[in-house]
C-alpha cells in the first residue's frame, strides 16, 4: 500500500476537510491533480459527518423497529402515574402485520421468476437460442443454490419495505455474491440519487471476525500488492475486542431495539465474538472509477494505533472498480423526491397510524370490560375501605354506599368503524395487500374484475419497482460470475460448463447483455400468454403443433423438462402434409413413370415411410406384369434420393438402415426383373402373332421359368 494516498498527485493541502470529496483540480489537458479522497484525516471527517447527518434518521428507524417489535401503545409508568393502570396496554401488531404482507411479496415475486436473467445472444450467432437458454438456466440455478441467497433477499426486502432503502455491496472484485448492509451501517451524502451510478461517495460500518481479517492478509506479498497495510492490520487483529453491541461508537439506537427483541437488554455486557470494527470508504474519481479504503474503528482496537496518524488505515486501493455500479446496488421502496433518503418505506409512513390504531383497539377492549359493571358511590374514605362479598345470588355491601341503577354502556360501534377506516388507510398506504370483501347482496363479475384490476395495479407498482432495481443489481452479479478473475469455485464451474458450448467472446457478450429490458421479463405475464395461445390454437393446421406444445410446457416448467417428456415423433401437422405430398408424387411416379425432384425442405423420413410399402407392392406387380417394372424403378430412384437427403440432414444411420436395406435389395433385383419383363413381353407378342396366324405355334417362345427375384 502506498504510504502517501496521493502518490502521483499533488499534496493534500487543498483537500476538503468538511466531510466531502475533493475537487479534481484538473489541468488544461484534463488530467486530475488530486484524488477524491487524499488522507485518512479527510476520511475521518467524511465518516463523522455522515454519521452525524444520519443520527436523526437512525433514531426514527429505532422507533419504527420498536413498533415492529410489538411495542405497547402506552408507557405503563405514565398510565400508573395518571391513575390509569387499569387500562389495557397491549399491541395488536398493525405495523408488523402490514410489513409482513408486503415484504414476502417482493421475495415471492423473485422466487416465481423462471430465470433471473433474460440476456440473449444476437440472432446472427449460430445456436444463439440454445446457448442463451442454457446460460439463463445455469446462472439462475447457480445463484439460487448459493447458501445465503434466500436470506439475502429476505433481508433486502424487509429493510427496503420497512425503512425505505437498502444496499447491496461488493467489497472486492473477485467474489460475485453481494453483501447486505442495514441503514445504520450504510451512509451516503444528502441528495444522493436512487441509482448507484449517480452515487459519488458512500461509507460502510463493518465487522470482521479475527480469522476473516487474517485470511485477507495471510498471503503477505499478495496482500501488500493489493493494498493492505500489514503492520496496521496486525495491530488491528491483536487489538480485537468482544462485540458488546452497545459500544460508544456504535449506532446504538437500533442496536438497543435488537437487544430488546432478543431479551438481552438487561445484560450490561455480552460475551460476543471477538471482532475488528472497520469503516469502508468508497469514493468515485473524476473519471468514474471508484477507490476503496478501509479504516479501523476510530478510538477502538489496539492502543498502539494513534488516531491522529495515518496508521489507522488498513487498506487503500485506488481505482479498484471501473464504476460505482460494479460495487454498489441500490433498492428504494418509493421514488419520493428522487433521492435515496427521500424513500420513506412503510415503517415511516404508517408509524403514527399504527400507534393510533393500537390505542383505539385498546379502548374497545376497555369498554367491553367496563360494560355491565355496577356503579357504587360513597365518600372517599369509605371507598378506600370498600369490601364486597358474594353469597349465592346476593351481593353483600356495607352501609354508607349507594348502588346506582345506571350501568356503563359499551358504545364500541364508533370505535369499530374507526378501526375499519384506519385499517383501510393503512392497507392503501401499503399497496392494497389485504383482500377486500365486496359489499351488497348481489356481486357481479364486473365488480369482481374491477376490484381485482385496481388491487393488481397497486401491487404492480411496488413489485415492478423492486424488480427493476433487482435487474440492475443482477447485471453486476452476472458480470462478476462470468469474469475470468472470479475466485468463487461455483462460478468457475459455471464458466467451465458454458465454455463447453460457447466461446469466451460469446460468454462475455452474454454477461454484458441487458438482464431484463422490461419488468414483464421478470413476471409470469409472458408465460401465461404462451400457455393461452397454445390452448387456443390446439389442433390448428396453421401452427406447428409439436413446437406449440413444447413452448407451452417450457413456459410452465422449463425447456429441459419439455425435451425430456416429449416424444421425438413428428408434428401431426407436418406428418399429414408430408404424407399427402408423397401420395401425390406416387400418382405421378406410378401412373406415368415421371421422376419427381427431391426438395431440401422435404421431411425425408415421412416420405420414405410412405414409399416403402408402395415399393413392396409395386415389386409384386412388376414380377407378374412387364409394365410394372418402369414405375418400380422410378420409385426406387426416388427413394434413393430421399435416403441421400436424410443422410445429409443428419439422420442417424441406424434409423436409415431398414429402409436402405429394402432399397438396396430392390436395386439389385432390378436387372433380373427387367429380363423377366422382357421375356414376358416377347412371349405375349408371339402369342398375339400366333393367334393372328402370323407365326407357327412352334415359333412361340415358352413362358419364362424360375423363381421371381426376392422382393423382401
Amino acid at each position: 500500500m502506498p504510504e502517501n494516498l496521493s502518490a502521483g498527485y499533488s499534496a493534500a493541502a487543498n483537500e476538503n476537510t468538511n466531510g466531502g470529496v475533493n475537487t479534481p483540480d484538473l489541468s488544461n489537458n484534463l488530467k486530475p491533480k488530486r484524488r477524491a479522497v487524499s488522507s485518512t484525516f479527510q476520511m475521518r471527517n467524511i465518516i463523522s459527518g455522515l454519521q452525524t447527518s444520519a443520527r436523526e434518521r437512525n433514531i426514527r428507524n429505532a422507533r419504527i423497529m420498536a413498533k415492529y417489535n410489538s411495542e405497547k401503545p402506552h408507557r405503563q409508568e405514565s398510565l400508573e402515574a395518571d391513575g390509569l393502570g387499569w387500562k389495557s396496554n397491549f399491541t395488536t401488531k398493525p405495523l408488523p402485520m402490514l410489513v409482513n404482507k408486503v415484504s414476502p411479496r417482493l421475495k415471492k415475486a423473485l422466487d416465481a421468476v423462471k430465470y433471473l436473467t433474460n440476456s440473449e445472444l444476437p440472432e446472427a450467432i449460430p445456436g444463439n437460442a440454445e446457448k442463451s437458454d442454457t446460460f439463463r438456466r445455469e446462472i439462475t440455478k447457480l445463484v439460487r443454490s448459493r447458501p445465503g441467497w434466500s436470506d439475502l433477499l429476505t433481508e433486502t426486502s424487509m429493510e427496503n419495505v420497512l425503512f425505505g432503502f437498502a444496499p447491496w455491496v461488493w467489497l472486492d472484485e473477485f467474489s460475485w455474491f453481494p453483501k447486505f448492509f442495514r441503514q445504520d451501517q450504510f451512509f451516503v451524502p444528502t441528495g444522493t440519487k436512487q441509482a448507484s451510478n449517480t452515487t459519488q461517495l458512500f461509507v460502510l460500518r463493518d465487522k470482521y471476525l479475527v480469522h476473516e481479517l487474517f485470511s485477507m492478509v495471510e498471503d503477505k506479498e499478495a496482500a501488500e500488492n493489493s493494498g493492505w497495510s500489514i503492520p496496521n492490520t496486525v495491530k488491528a487483529i491483536n487489538g480485537a475486542m468482544p462485540d458488546y453491541r452497545r459500544a460508544r461508537f456504535d449506532s446504538h439506537e437500533r442496536t438497543y431495539e435488537d437487544l430488546l427483541r432478543e431479551a438481552n437488554v438487561g445484560l450490561s455486557h455480552e460475551n460476543g465474538a471477538v471482532v475488528i470494527v472497520v469503516w469502508h470508504v468508497f469514493a468515485q474519481e473524476v473519471d468514474g472509477k471508484v477507490s476503496h479504503y478501509i479504516l479501523t474503528e476510530m478510538g477502538a482496537g489496539s492502543k498502539d494505533i494513534d488516531p491522529k496518524e495515518d496508521k489507522e488505515l488498513l487498506f487503500a486501493r485506488e481505482d479498484q472498480f471501473d464504476s460505482m455500479r460494479d460495487c454498489l446496488g441500490l433498492y428504494a421502496f418509493e421514488y419520493g423526491n428522487g433521492t435515496l433518503h427521500g424513500s420513506k418505506g412503510i415503517g415511516r409512513e404508517v408509524y403514527a397510524f399504527a400507534a393510533m390504531l393500537d390505542r383505539a383497539r385498546n379502548e374497545v377492549v376497555d369498554r367491553f370490560n367496563l360494560a355491565g359493571k355496577l356503579i357504587i358511590q360513597g365518600d372517599d374514605k369509605a371507598l378506600r375501605r370498600f369490601k364486597m362479598s358474594v353469597v349465592g345470588n346476593a351481593l353483600l355491601i356495607g352501609q354508607g354506599y349507594t348502588v346506582t341503577e345506571r350501568k356503563i354502556d359499551t358504545a364500541v360501534e364508533p370505535y369499530l368503524q374507526l378501526d375499519a377506516f384506519m385499517t383501510s388507510l393503512l392497507d392503501q398506504m401499503a399497496g392494497a395487500v389485504t383482500p377486500k370483501a365486496l359489499e351488497g347482496e348481489r356481486v357481479t363479475a364486473a365488480a369482481v374484475n374491477l376490484l381485482a384490476s385496481r388491487e393488481e395495479e397497486n401491487r404492480d407498482t411496488i413489485t415492478g419497482r423492486f424488480l427493476t432495481q433487482f435487474a440492475s443489481a443482477v447485471q453486476t452479479l452476472q458480470k462478476r460470475i462470468c469474469s475470468p478473475d472470479v475466485a468463487d469455485e461455483d462460478a468457475k464451474a459455471f464458466q467451465e460448463k458454458m465454455l463447453a458450448i460457447m466461446s469466451r467472446e460469446e460468454l462475455d457478450m452474454l454477461a454484458s447483455q441487458p438482464v431484463a429490458e422490461t419488468v414483464e421479463d421478470y413476471t409470469t405475464v409472458e408465460r401465461q400468454q404462451i400457455v393461452l395461445i397454445a390452448q387456443e390454437n390446439k389442433g390448428d393446421p396453421l401452427f406447428n403443433q409439436k413446437e406449440l406444445r413444447r413452448r407451452s410446457i417450457s413456459a410452465q416448467v422449463d425447456e429441459e423438462f419439455a425435451d425430456s417428456i416429449l416424444l421425438p415423433d413428428e408434428d401431426p401437422t407436418i406428418l399429414a402434409e408430408q404424407t399427402r405430398l408423397q401420395l401425390l408424387e406416387l400418382q405421378l411416379i406410378a401412373g406415368h413413370g415421371t421422376q419427381v425432384p427431391i426438395s431440401p425442405r422435404d421431411n425425408h423420413m415421412v416420405h420414405l415411410q410412405v414409399l416403402v410399402p408402395a415399393m413392396e407392392q409395386a415389386a409384386q406387380v412388376a414380377a407378374q406384369q412387364p409394365d410394372g417394372v418402369g414405375p418400380l424403378e422410378a420409385m426406387v430412384i426416388h427413394a434413393t434420393g430421399h435416403l441421400q437427403g436424410a443422410a445429409q440432414m443428419g439422420v442417424p444411420k441406424e434409423e436409415l438402415a431398414p429402409v436402405a436395406d429394402i432399397v438396396n435389395k430392390l436395386t439389385a433385383s432390378m436387372k433380373q426383373l427387367k429380363q423377366l419383363a422382357a421375356a414376358q413381353a416377347a412371349m405375349q407378342t408371339a402369342q398375339a402373332a400366333n393367334a393372328a396366324g402370323l407365326v407357327a405355334p412352334e415359333d412361340v417362345p415358352p413362358a419364362p421359368t424360375g423363381p421371381a427375384p426376392p422382393m423382401q
